[in-house]
């Protein structure tokens, strides 16, 4: 699954998918369309079983977030050389 987060505590949910769970995340610069205000958007990609676990827990941290789930088909990632 990957997960679009959008949220008022980027910093805090970030550590929580990179230091307890353990994934990678993107940190995306964002707008919002009616607002206009500037917000980060958290991009990861995340194993189906730990889905659930992520959504509960970033609704903890954050009551007001909103995230988009999409799924993934594939995914790579770029080794440094």
């Amino acid at each position: 699954k990957v997960f679009y987060i959008i949220t008022d505590k980027p910093l805090e949910v970030s550590e929580y998918i990179t230091d307890k769970l353990h994934y990678s995340v993107t940190v995306i610069n964002a707008r919002g369309g009616h607002s206009n205000k500037k917000k980060k958007m958290l991009m990861s990609v995340i194993p189906t079983i730990e889905y659930v676990r992520l959504k509960e827990l970033v609704r903890e941290i954050d009551s007001n977030v909103f995230f988009l789930i999409v799924d993934a088909y594939e995914s790579s990632v770029r080794k440094n050389v």
